[in-house]
């Protein structure tokens, strides 16, 4: 069993860890928080100045689980031309997408087996 006084400097550590924690995590939502408005600032702007020049009164967040929105056409889906226009506006390309109608190369996948060639029956003469 541990002396008091090593007790108490046992204690005292697990205090100083836990709050050395607590503020890690507290910067880090911090920090979180500063990138995620400058971020929606930036994109808000490229919205903003996108939905003005394509003549939109009203812009709606439909990516949201409990949005009141209960059907829209896909014409009206402007994530897009607004993601294509901020990574202009950024300087960041896109990433590259797959052609149409093709799907990504799959990965991990072990090559089939080759088939062995079907067997013919012999033929008469």
């Amino acid at each position: 069993m541990p002396s008091a006084p090593r007790a108490k400097q046992i204690d005292d550590k697990k205090k100083q860890l836990q709050r050395d924690g607590e503020d890690a995590s507290n910067d880090f939502q911090n920090e979180m928080q500063e990138m995620y408005q400058g971020l929606a600032s930036k994109v808000y702007d490229v919205l903003s100045t996108y939905a003005q020049q394509h003549g939109y009164t009203l812009v709606l967040d439909v990516a949201q689980q409990q949005t009141p929105v209960l059907y829209a056409v896909d014409s009206t889906n402007i994530t897009k031309p607004i993601i294509d226009a901020y990574n202009v506006k950024s300087g960041v390309p896109a990433p590259p997408q797959p052609a149409a109608g093709s799907a990504p190369p799959p990965t991990n996948v072990v090559p089939a087996a080759p088939k062995p060639a079907p067997k013919t029956p012999p033929t008469s003469h």
